[in-house]
């Protein structure tokens, strides 16, 4: 994956950039091809693939993200497969991640870093990340 993925669509998503990658991923940006609006585009790095683990992680985050709606959490739009890669295609914030904002030496509880939260152009703090989130039902 990575630079070479810029103009390919995936599923109806153009690819626009890379906008960073991480533990389970990289992101892009991207473009609905048919509405138009800008993505973050989500995509399990390939070195991930094989491991039946981080391909269930991958999942659960999904599904997680999904199942929550809340003006302070990213929203995903759709999960699916490319390529034989699964991904994620989520609402595109555009200012920065607060862990850029913060002091060093901020402690955040599990998951929940710096670096997953996002401070919108509004001034909400959107969730990113829920890499370790379980689904529970009541």
């Amino acid at each position: 994956m990575g630079r070479h993925l810029i103009g390919e669509v995936a599923s109806k998503y153009r690819i626009l950039e890379e906008l960073g990658t991480g533990g389970m991923g990289t992101v892009y940006k991207a473009q609905d091809i048919y509405l138009g609006r800008f993505a973050a585009i989500k995509m399990i790095s390939e070195r991930l693939l094989s491991q039946p683990e981080a391909r269930a992680r991958f999942d659960r985050e999904a599904r997680a993200a999904a199942a929550l709606h809340h003006p302070n959490i990213c929203a995903v739009w759709e999960s699916g497969w490319w390529r034989n890669r699964p991904f994620l295609a989520m609402e595109l914030l555009t200012r920065q991640p607060l862990s850029e904002r913060m002091k060093a030496g901020a402690i955040l509880p599990g998951d929940i870093k710096p670096g997953n939260l996002f401070l919108t152009a509004r001034g909400a703090v959107k969730v990113l990340d829920f890499g370790l989130a379980e689904i529970r039902h009541c």
